[in-house]
């Protein structure tokens, strides 16, 4: 999430440039460096809120692809 643009443009806007030093952004920047988070969430599968309220048909749908991933995940990874 820190690496989003939006949370960038934010802190280098003008407006927390009057806030805060250069150098407390940076070191928030550094503090706030997370590869292993960062790589987890390009890796994850997401499922939002409203696909988990269908019928019981839809959560086997997606029971099924879940296992599907587990069994290719060797062969995705390399892709």
């Amino acid at each position: 999430l820190n690496n989003e643009a939006f949370i960038m443009n934010t802190l280098r806007s003008r407006g927390f440039g009057v806030v805060y030093s250069r150098s407390r952004i940076g070191e928030w920047e550094k503090r706030n460096r997370c590869p292993e988070n960062d790589r987890l969430c390009e890796e994850a599968v997401w499922l939002t809120q409203n696909m988990l309220l269908g019928p019981r048909r839809d959560m086997d749908q997606i029971a099924e692809a879940v296992g599907k991933i587990a069994e290719y995940a060797g062969e995705l990874g390399r892709g």
